[in-house]
């Protein structure tokens, strides 16, 4: 865990990472510092570790801890720590929430403010000794008595005053400071009067339209009067606040799903310490001299990619260091012609590059339109801090994606994958693994022992015992033996088994990757057919190449010819988005073309195995209609659905089968229609035991001599309407020898002129109209 918060040792105060129960998962260097105790000696101890019993109250200490991780709330507290060498110290700690990997954690920053306690004890006891002396404190100093008045009070100077005396000596709080500020004053007071202890309090107010921030520190002075040592907190509190967002954001760039998320958590804290109106993130492509927005928020416009040559950015880029820039200077490079304008130039500009293993990778750029002189080099040094960050986040997405990836792979092989730690125990079975095993219960937590059947032969428990032994010596171990299912059936599997090692060479866990290879073994004796169908099959592709080589020549002379056009000719844009669209048509006519070729040749050379499975017939068509939509559209016809059948309509058939049929049909109906509506819909007929498909359109049309002639291959009717209409001459060949396939018919209906409609009869099981 420490690697995931080397980012905390660059900041100041001390950092503690602690668990509910308030124990050290981490601590940074600045903690290490202040106690004088090694940060090793931290982890897993809690807060009596760093001080004493007697001094500190760590049961309400427990409790705030508690509080911060159940409510998600921000407290503070005074602890009195023990340094290494016995020296004792004052801390203020502030415990807020966090999330770490995932884990709900206590985030405690602490600081030493021993100098602190030891002024306000002082100055208590001398007060009225060293009266002089007060006046050249920087602090405030005011004394109330028990009824909230003001009667005396101390300051360099008046101007930092809220009000000026005159309106508050002997006067009641309520009566010059805002209400919010009075009645939290008056609680202080009283607690500090009537409970007898000092009391810490932080505010804000606009004094001559600046905001400030203070501390109020109020402890007793006598009987009945109250002193409030008041400090001007607000170069403290930026410094704070910008730790803070510090803090957050190298906690985020490692803990994130989406990196989108992170940039706009990013662009969040920003915002809450600098005043901008544009950001992006830019990679930057050192080839083309390129830089492209990974992220961007501005209202004003939108930059995209554009010339990394002559921009701010690349001009920053170019010096491999971050830049300030004021509107000034950023005219003045344009006139030096050392950049040029390419849109709304800034009042205010900063941006740092981002580098990763030490090559830039891009840059981060914050920017105002109306206010100049808003960025300084501590700015610099804070975006610099968040370029860092950035890097640290885009290589975190990089790895999530690299681990989602080996995860996906590993879980959608066919092959059957299991790890085990070196002890046995199983970690992780992929879904291949139980499928090919039949197991349908978790093996997470078991031994891999109990994979061994009882009913193992002795064969299989040989195998068993190499496995076992090169398990034992940390060897790999390969082979393929005959094994048994969970239910006790047989079955062949080929399987690999090998130790893995970590950087130190000790091995940590254990791979087995199996596969079923019953049916390559049950197919050896049918080799010999195989060979007579590949025999075929090449009869066969010998014959479909004699007849395409015409029709694949028509698309190809296209693709070249305008292709050759907009490569050799000067163009206008509308000719290379007319040749460009005549390309993609070629181009789609060869690709459906090729692949109605490789699916006949698939079912000619009898490869193409028949799978029945349930296929929902709703969500078929629908599927079917939706691919099509917009060609229909563009051509201005229209699509319907028709179910005779109400409800969820499921078959027992093969999906594949259904699926070309049916969008082959509808592709067909859409090419030689010019209007109306085509309807795709599906009914059942109890007495012939068949369900049945139909595409019914109001195109063209068949003359009736031509119906069988169209589910021949390469067959286009020769009719000058027919004609108009480009194609191969396969789809319908292809639907037909599939419904072969599974026992269909295809019959058709048919009027020139006024339309066709295609039936796909299917015959079923009795049970299908139950």
């Amino acid at each position: 865990m420490s690697e995931k918060f080397a980012l905390f040792d660059l900041i100041p105060d001390s950092i503690f990472i602690q668990d509910r129960d308030g124990r050290f998962l981490y601590v940074n260097s600045a903690a290490s510092i202040m106690y004088k105790i090694s940060k090793e000696s931290m982890i897993g101890r809690d807060p009596k570790y760093l001080g004493d019993e007697g001094d500190n109250n760590f049961e309400y200490i427990q409790s705030l801890i508690v509080d911060t991780y159940l409510n998600k709330s921000v407290n503070r507290l005074e602890f009195i720590g023990k340094r290494g060498d016995g020296t004792h110290f004052v801390a203020e700690v502030i415990l807020s929430y966090g999330v770490v990997e995932g884990e709900c954690v206590v985030i405690a920053s602490s600081r030493d403010i021993s100098h602190i306690k030891e002024g306000e004890i002082s100055l208590k006891k001398s007060i009225d000794k060293y009266s002089a002396l007060l006046d050249a404190i920087p602090d405030l100093l005011f004394i109330f008595n028990k009824d909230y008045i003001i009667v005396e009070y101390k300051a360099a100077d008046t101007g930092a005053l809220y009000t000026q005396p005159e309106r508050f000596i002997g006067k009641e709080l309520s009566s010059f400071l805002p209400p919010f500020l009075a009645d939290k004053t008056k609680q202080n007071i009283d607690t500090v009067l009537y409970e007898n202890r000092s009391v810490v309090h932080n505010y804000s107010l606009d004094i001559n339209g600046e905001v400030r921030y203070f501390e109020s520190r109020l402890v007793k002075c006598g009987e009945e009067s109250v002193l409030s040592i008041i400090r001007d907190i607000t170069e403290k509190t930026v410094i704070d606040k910008i730790n803070t967002v510090k803090s957050k954001i190298s906690l985020f760039a490692s803990n994130f799903e989406d990196i989108t998320l992170f940039y706009l958590f990013l662009y969040e804290q920003l915002t809450q310490l600098l005043d901008i109106e544009s950001v992006f993130l830019a990679s930057y492509d050192s080839n083309k001299k390129e830089l492209t927005t990974l992220f961007e928020m501005d209202d004003r416009e939108q930059i995209g990619t554009w010339s990394s040559e002559n921009s701010i950015t690349g001009y920053m880029l170019s010096s491999g260091k971050g830049l300030v820039l004021s509107e000034r200077e950023i005219v003045s490079l344009i006139e030096s012609k050392r950049v040029v304008n390419t849109g709304v130039i800034a009042k205010s500009w900063i941006g740092a590059p981002v580098y990763i293993k030490d090559k830039i990778f891009g840059a981060i750029v914050l920017q105002n339109y109306t206010k100049e002189g808003l960025y300084s080099v501590e700015d610099l040094d804070l975006l610099t801090f968040i370029a860092n960050t950035v890097s640290i986040a885009i290589q975190h997405d990089k790895d999530l994606k690299y681990i989602s990836l080996l995860i996906e792979s590993v879980e959608n092989s066919p092959n059957g994958t299991l790890l085990v730690d070196k002890n046995g125990i199983i970690e992780y079975a992929n879904s291949s693994f139980y499928n090919i095993k039949g197991i349908s219960t978790s093996l997470i937590g078991s031994h891999v022992r109990e994979l061994k059947h009882e009913n193992a032969s002795i064969s299989l428990n040989k195998v068993y015992d190499q496995v076992t032994e090169a398990m034992r010596n940390g060897q790999e171990w390969s082979g393929e033996f005959l094994n048994l299912k969970s239910d006790g059936s047989q079955y062949w599997e080929k399987a690999y088994f090998g130790p893995i090692r970590d950087s130190k060479g000790d091995i940590t866990h254990y791979l087995t990757i199996i596969t079923d290879i019953s049916d390559l073994k049950n197919t050896m004796d049918e080799l010999v057919v195989s060979r007579n169908r590949a025999m075929e099959s090449d009869r066969l592709k010998s014959t479909f190449i004699a007849n395409i080589s015409h029709e694949l020549r028509t698309p190809l002379n296209s693709l070249m010819g305008f292709t050759s056009i907009i490569k050799d000719e000067e163009c206008t844009t509308e000719e290379v988005r007319e040749y460009s669209s005549i390309i993609y048509d070629s181009a789609q006519k060869l690709k459906g073309l090729i692949e109605n070729v490789m699916e006949l040749s698939k079912v000619d050379s009898g490869c193409y195995m028949v799978k029945n499975e349930p296929v929902v017939v709703n969500k078929l068509i629908a599927d079917i209609t939706s691919k099509y939509h917009k060609d229909a559209q563009e051509k201005g016809l229209g699509i319907t659905n028709f179910y005779a059948i109400e409800g969820e309509i499921i078959l027992d058939s093969d999906f594949f089968i259904l699926h070309t049929i049916l969008d082959n049909l509808l592709s067909n109906a859409i090419k030689f229609s010019y209007k109306g509506v085509i309807e795709i819909g599906f009914g059942a007929d109890k007495e012939s035991e068949k369900v049945i498909f139909w595409v019914k359109d109001q195109g063209i049309g068949i003359p009736k001599g031509r119906v069988d002639k169209i589910f021949e291959r390469f067959n286009l009717e020769d009719n000058l309407y027919v004609r108009d209409f480009e194609g191969a001459g396969l789809g319908l060949a292809l639907c037909k020898s599939l419904a072969n396939l599974i026992d269909a018919k295809i019959v058709v209906e048919s009027i020139v002129n006024r339309g066709s409609t295609f039936f796909l009869e299917i015959p079923v099981e009795d049970t299908f109209f139950e």
